[in-house]
């Protein structure tokens, strides 16, 4: 009996050690994504929302910040931000139709937002080649980092 009363007394004291390697920042927001996209195609002006419940963000350098959704999403985000903080944008709106940016707006820390951002909209085949489909696209909207 004298084993089983020490297992009993070490099991809270186990389970106090393990809470800090379950939930690190005790509630932290997940991040999030919202964007509009809008170009000219050929069937006139088009418009794609692009939004992700929970964003990762890296401090490599480049940092990048992208929607947290698995790779073969439709529609997918990905932002670069240099050292010096100018982040540049990847939208992938779906039927292999990408936007990129094609200025950098200057990020912080917690994130990004851009207004009217000018880039171009391309298809990107299965060969790797890119095509373009409009220069006249812009993207607008915020990136924010868990936190």
């Amino acid at each position: 009996m004298r084993t089983r009363s020490r297992i009993v007394r070490l099991v809270p004291l186990v389970a106090v050690a393990l809470v800090p390697l379950t939930g690190c920042g005790g509630g932290g927001e997940p991040g999030s994504a919202a964007l509009v996209v809008t170009y000219t195609g050929a069937d006139g002006e088009q418009r794609v929302e692009v939004a992700s419940a929970a964003t990762l963000c890296d401090d490599g350098e480049p940092r990048l910040l992208s929607s947290d959704e698995p790779t073969a999403s439709e529609r997918r985000i990905a932002v670069l931000v240099d050292g010096a903080g100018a982040a540049t944008f990847r939208v992938r709106l779906g039927d292999e139709l990408e936007f990129l940016s094609t200025q950098s707006a200057p990020a912080t820390e917690t994130g990004v937002t851009v207004e009217e951002l000018e880039g171009v909209v391309v298809q990107a085949g299965t060969s790797g080649l890119q095509t373009q489909m409009s220069d006249a696209a812009h993207v607008t909207g915020s990136v924010t980092c868990p936190g």
